[in-house]
């Protein structure tokens, strides 16, 4: 304990100081805290990150199943829609002049500044109405990284990734290990790696598919059939359900008679 001791002058002094050793060990220790405490807050902010980011990715994918829903007649038949360049794979800023999103979405991801990627699927081949249904995705294309990080060598930030896939629940996907199909994050579904998702500029060992890439489903949709037909149909069979009740109607007339 530091103790203070008065002398015969009224003085006092210290008889017990700290040492030179003391007190670097106990900046030390402050330094070893400080430290703890930023990167536990600079995990929370990242954390927050990857949330946000997910919340716009989901936006985009809420976005992409109106579109299908709205134009799936037209994706069966394989029509051109208007203000989209090709229909099975409309881009972010063709679904905000669809006015699907809003006029002031970003057009690029929050965390990374990457483009999305969007893919809509016909099935089976070939598709008709009312039994075709569309499936699809959209993804951020770019991996997500920390600073420091090569997503040549297969490097990518798990905290954000980690992050967005807890967000986006069971329709959400990513690539873990590079040059590995995209998976989702409970194992239930998988997209192989073909060119629709392969990276432009990133390869890793020779192959196009980086890790830290995370995207989500869009779910099925089935257009029905055309309105037409089924008016046909239901017309063909009040015109059975006429003649039936006309023959019934004659044969009591006659034996009336």
């Amino acid at each position: 304990m530091n103790q203070i001791k008065f002398n015969k002058g009224m003085g006092f002094k210290h008889s017990l100081g700290f040492t030179a050793i003391e007190i670097s060990l106990a900046l030390i220790i402050s330094a070893f805290v400080a430290f703890a405490l930023f990167k536990s807050n600079l995990t929370s902010f990242t954390q927050q990150g990857g949330v946000v980011q997910a919340d716009q990715l989901l936006q985009v994918r809420d976005a992409l199943q109106n579109y299908a829903s709205t134009n799936g007649a037209a994706l069966v038949a394989g029509s051109a829609i208007s203000g989209v360049s090709a229909p099975l794979q409309p881009t972010v800023a063709e679904l905000v002049n669809l006015q699907l999103l809003p006029s002031s979405f970003e057009t690029l991801a929050t965390l990374n500044k990457s483009p999305f990627s969007t893919r809509l699927n016909l099935s089976p081949t070939p598709c008709v109405l009312g039994t075709c249904t569309i499936t699809g995705f959209v993804y951020i294309r770019d991996p997500f990284v920390s600073k420091g990080d090569d997503p040549t060598t297969g490097q990518y930030d798990g905290v954000v990734v980690s992050s967005m896939l807890s967000r986006l629940g069971g329709s959400g996907f990513a690539r873990v290990v590079p040059n590995n199909s995209l998976v989702a994050a409970g194992g239930t579904f998988t997209i192989p790696n073909t060119v629709a998702v392969a990276h432009p500029t990133i390869a890793v060992n020779g192959q196009p598919y980086p890790a830290g890439v995370v995207g989500v489903q869009v779910a099925a949709v089935t257009p029905p059939a055309p309105a037409a037909a089924a008016a046909a149909a239901t017309g063909a069979a009040g015109g059975t359900g006429g003649g039936v009740l006309g023959a019934v109607g004659g044969a009591v007339a006659a034996a009336t008679g």
